[in-house]
Order: C-alpha cells, then structure tokens, then sequence
C-alpha cells in the first residue's frame, strides 16, 4: 500500500559477481595461521527502477554495471593433516552507489533521476585445501 501523497516506487538492485584482489598478512603459531586480509572489490550490479506518476505512466529505468570499491577481512587457517588445510574467513565490502537518468515518457522533455546509495556485502565463508607439494 502507498501512503496518502505518495507516488508508487519500486526500487531493486541484484549482483551476479563479486570478485576481488587482496594481500594477506598473518601470523602463523603451529599448526594455526592467524591473518587479515584487505584490497579492492568489484562486482556487476544490475538496478532497476519502477515510477508510477499521478497520469497513471510509468517510468521504468534500469542500470547495469561493474563496480569498484573495497575490502576488508579477517581469517584462521588450520593445517589438518599432512597435506590438508581447513579455513574460515570474515569479509567486509563496500561497493560506491550510483545516480542515473531516465526520460519522463509522461511529460515531454522531462527527466527522472534514481539514486541507489553504497552496496555493503558481509561475507563469511569455510574452505577445505589440498596441497599437492
């Protein structure tokens, strides 16, 4: 339901991809690795926008794109075995927003612009590694 003076507004976004480029540095005790991780981030980000106006039309806008920003985690690695290694790791990251311009089809020579603000992932994820030498 729209509020009373309020325009109907549908507003998605999705990513297909993430990936990233990072350094690590930790400190290893035994069997255990104990590290941080940082670098940049970049992902495709699809948005879309749906804008019912009060003449009934509908502006309908959509933006796909690859976004840049950055990342921060943390982890632990475990040396299980001989050759086996068990990990889990904590990541952080931020991804900038976008603004983009869509034509009016209501009203001629008009625009509508949509604002999408910072996409923030929170990623926690566990491995399991085989060395082969």
């Amino acid at each position: 339901m729209t509020p009373a003076g309020s325009l109907p507004f549908t507003q998605t976004f999705s990513s297909h991809w993430l990936s990233t480029v990072r350094a690590r540095a930790g400190y290893a005790a035994g069997p255990w690795l104990f590290y941080v991780t940082g670098g940049a981030a970049f992902a495709n980000v699809s948005y879309s926008d749906s804008l019912t106006l009060l003449t009934a039309n509908t502006v309908n806008a959509s933006q796909s794109t690859t976004a840049s920003g950055w990342t921060v985690g943390a982890g632990v690695e475990w040396a299980l075995a001989f050759n086996w290694i068990v990990r889990a790791e904590y990541l952080y990251v931020d991804l900038p927003g976008t603004t983009y311009t869509s034509v009016n089809p209501a009203v001629p020579l008009s625009f509508v612009t949509a604002t999408h603000g910072d996409l923030h992932e929170n990623i926690v994820r566990a491995a399991v590694s085989y060395k082969f030498f």
